[in-house]
């Protein structure tokens, strides 16, 4: 019998390949999507290495793109994941102005809306085996009260717009999708099971 998958976007670095290793160690099914896919297998490889658990893949995801994500999605179909748990982990932060393939400023294309649509995708797919959980990671790249990044020279609207569409976008619509998945709970800045 196939074991429950997590997804980890971002999981070849960081806090990412951190939540990673440890889903692995406790014998889940471990999927890490990320752009730069050399540095993925050697994460997965180590992870494989450390833990002993085989059932530990790397997948190709660049948020900044729609297709990109549209891709992953209809990979994780094909190869039939049992998708427990998606965690929306991977972000990015620039100080220059720099534009995903589809137009949108690169840090709110990564950061917000790839995450958007993956978890849009992937509904369906996390219903099927509730309960499910969707774990967004979150940073101050959003906070309007911090100005960092690329965000300083697009304005205070600009600022205020990436911090609402985070909240907006996760907030009853999120609620719904895990109430749906079996897990009724909106916990913003809150760790937990």
């Amino acid at each position: 019998m196939e074991r429950d998958a997590f997804l980890v976007t971002g999981g070849n670095s960081g806090i990412g390949f951190e939540c990673a290793r440890r889903l692995a160690r406790e014998g889940w099914r471990v999927a890490m999507a990320s752009r730069d896919r050399a540095a993925s297998a050697q994460a997965v490889a180590r992870i494989t290495g450390e833990t002993g658990n085989d059932a530990v893949c790397e997948m190709g995801l660049d948020l900044g793109s729609t297709a990109s994500v549209r891709q992953l999605a209809r990979e994780i179909a094909e190869r039939g994941l049992l998708l427990r748990a998606l965690v929306c982990n991977a972000g990015l932060q620039t100080n220059v102005l720099r534009l995903s393939s589809d137009g949108y400023e690169r840090t709110f294309a990564v950061n917000h809306l790839g995450h958007f649509l993956l978890v849009n995708l992937l509904l369906e797919r996390l219903r099927a085996q509730a309960p499910a959980r969707i774990v967004v990671v979150a940073s101050g790249v959003h906070d309007p009260r911090i100005t960092t990044g690329a965000r300083s020279r697009l304005g205070s609207g600009a600022r205020l717009s990436a911090g609402a569409a985070l909240h907006l976008g996760s907030h009853p619509t999120r609620r719904r999708a895990l109430a749906d998945a079996g897990r009724a709970e909106h916990q913003p800045g809150r760790q937990g099971r």
